[in-house]
């Protein structure tokens, strides 16, 4: 036989203290609650709710005994209603029978869950504190055991302490078990507690989905033909947990934290109406994020009581979830920037397919559209619908990027993202050793270094680790002419990787843009160039951005700048650059060959969608 065991851990808690009990530990109570379902039978499910942040240790306690601990906000109630939810939840998701269900707890609000369980035929035992528990409450249970008799009946008449015998009879004190805590006969009645978490369960408060446009299928495959498999009233459902994961990766980035505390993360979604509308509400979806191992929990030391601990929730950076959110969302939004520079929208189909083209990005095409669904459902990216000209009855989807939404001012392109315009400079580094040395490989200890010397060595090693790690750079051994028996680690550049391409075509294209401005002088102003680069968006939509990409080409010596005299005002000399026309690096990008192979792969990405 199957039961399920559900603690109001703050109930039990606050009571056993206001009627002055014997003072039982968490880990005591933990350990009896654990016994005691065992006798019923295979111990299913195993939950207590509490805000843990009030009773220090508690929370780790139950979890060492394999009884999850669950978060819920402070305040009256907050614990009642997401014991009710998940109890009715956890029943309909499960696959095995259940036959009983524990609830420990004195709370008269639990009536109506117990009324409903016994209509389906359910056993429900209710474990409370004697004087503290709703007289109703222990009518309408089929069992009540108090926690005096339960307290009693395990620790002192228990032999199996510890929980692995499972023995399928228990004596108490008395020789009887306390009315309720029977043991059920049972093949299955071991001490082994499974956890049944849906991948994605339905929400409280009747949030089952959020909705977006619907898409069409010509558009996502490309082909124009064939039979949409959504009919016109379905909708895209976009769980919660992955809005929650692009949220909490936003705040932890804009604020420079490694981890928040469980609280403050609840109270910061309050904004976004896809986690409900009160804390018990936002606070179930973090526990959901918790039970399926998207956010990490850890205890810390309070800030301003550093001898009180609270609850701090950590990415899980390495979830399937988090991974595939982390990897798709910042390329779909750089994709479909650099695809808005030369024209007013793009379809949707035309993103996926461009995405889907990315030897990067080996995802299936549900995650793709999943997630670009999730930017809809967010406001990252708006639709409209548009005209189709190969199929003029079927509009396609138009999508554009909300610029001032924070999340795409997260993974754009800019000097806003310190590590991307690190790996940017690692790129040219090595690009412009590799040309103007003639060579087809630079050593790894000299590409270190380089950027050892400019970044310092933490921010070095991550960065080449991410470059090998993400294939923009590949590494190879080769023959050492000083030291036969040591061969050298080189890398080279992948040159089929997208973000090598993007900035080899920026490079070229901004050294032209500055062969361009010094054609009738020998020094252009860096505001006349910073004001020439405005036109051409793929070096930003900031001064600060243009001004990075300038940075970039000064540092290998690329572009010389110094003071020049202003006929305007002699007193106060303007900043000047020109280009060093002596370098190989310049010289490739001005070359015809040069020119004409920028334009041919330009040229497909500027076909009318």
């Amino acid at each position: 036989m199957n039961c399920m065991l559900f603690i109001d851990y703050e109930n039990i808690a606050i009571s056993l203290s206001q009627t002055r009990q014997l003072a039982v530990s968490p880990l005591q109570l933990a350990r009896v609650f654990r016994e005691a379902a065992e006798c019923h039978g295979r111990v299913t499910v195993a939950r207590a709710y509490a805000d843990w942040d009030r009773f220090s240790g508690a929370a780790r306690a139950f979890a060492q005994q394999h009884i999850e601990p669950r978060f819920v906000l402070q305040g009256k109630n907050s614990a009642d209603m997401e014991l009710s939810l998940q109890v009715q939840e956890l029943i309909a998701e499960s696959e095995d029978a259940v036959e009983t269900v524990i609830l420990a707890t004195g709370d008269r609000d639990f009536l109506a869950i117990i009324r409903r369980l016994q209509q389906q035929n359910r056993r429900v035992v209710i474990w409370g504190v004697e004087e503290r528990t709703s007289e109703q409450l222990k009518q309408a249970a089929d069992a009540f055991v108090s926690m005096e008799d339960l307290l009693s009946f395990v620790q002192t008449g228990y032999s199996g302490g510890n929980g692995s015998n499972g023995a399928s009879t228990v004596p108490s004190t008395n020789g009887h078990a306390p009315k309720g805590l029977e043991a059920t006969p049972s093949e299955e009645s071991s001490s082994t507690i499974g956890k049944v978490i849906p991948a994605f369960p339905t929400p409280p408060g009747g949030l089952t989905a959020f909705t977006t446009e619907v898409i069409e299928e010509n558009e996502v495959a490309g082909t124009g033909q064939g039979t949409s498999p959504f009919s016109e009233n379905s909708t895209w459902t976009v769980p919660a947990l992955a809005v929650l994961v692009l949220r909490f990766d936003l705040l932890l980035y804009e604020r420079g934290w490694q981890w928040m505390a469980f609280k403050s993360l609840s109270e910061e979604l309050s904004d976004d109406s896809t986690f409900g509308s009160t804390t018990a509400e936002r606070a179930w979806w973090v526990n959901q994020a918790v039970a399926e191992k998207i956010l990490l929990t850890e205890k810390r030391p309070h800030a301003r009581n550093p001898e009180a601990e609270i609850t701090v929730c950590i990415l899980n950076r390495e979830h399937p979830l988090v991974k595939s959110g982390l990897t798709l969302v910042p390329r779909a939004i750089e994709e479909l920037q650099e695809q808005l520079h030369n024209k007013p929208w793009v379809a949707y189909g035309l993103l996926d397919r461009i995405l889907a083209a990315d030897i990067n990005l080996p995802f299936e095409a549900q995650d793709r559209r999943f997630w670009i669904n999730t930017l809809i459902h967010m406001g990252v990216i708006t639709t409209e619908k548009r005209d189709n000209p190969n199929y003029p009855d079927r509009p396609v989807t138009g999508c554009r990027l909300n610029m001032s939404h924070s999340l795409v001012r997260r993974f754009r392109s800019g000097p806003q993202n310190p590590e991307e315009w690190l790996d940017y400079h690692l790129i040219l580094l090595a690009d412009h050793f590799l040309v103007t040395r003639e060579m087809p490989w630079m050593s790894m200890g000299q590409l270190r270094r380089a950027l050892e010397e400019r970044y310092g060595s933490e921010k070095m090693r991550r960065a080449v680790d991410r470059a090998v790690n993400g294939g923009v750079l590949i590494v190879e051994h080769y023959p050492n002419r000083m030291n036969p028996e040591r061969p050298t680690a080189g890398c080279r550049l992948n040159p089929e990787h997208m973000l090598v391409q993007k900035i080899r075509r920026n490079v070229d294209g901004l050294i032209r843009l500055v062969a361009s401005q010094l054609q009738y002088r020998p020094w252009v102003p860096m505001s006349a160039l910073e004001k020439a680069m405005g036109f051409h968006r793929q070096y930003g939509e900031y001064d600060e951005e243009r001004e990075a990409w300038l940075a970039l080409l000064m540092e290998p010596g690329i572009l010389l700048v110094d003071k020049r005299p202003d006929p305007a005002d002699p007193e106060y000399p303007t900043i000047a650059c020109r280009l060093n026309f002596a370098d190989k690096r310049v010289q490739q990008a001005l070359s015809e060959e040069s020119i004409a192979a920028s334009q041919t792969v330009q040229e497909p990405m500027a076909e009318a969608v």
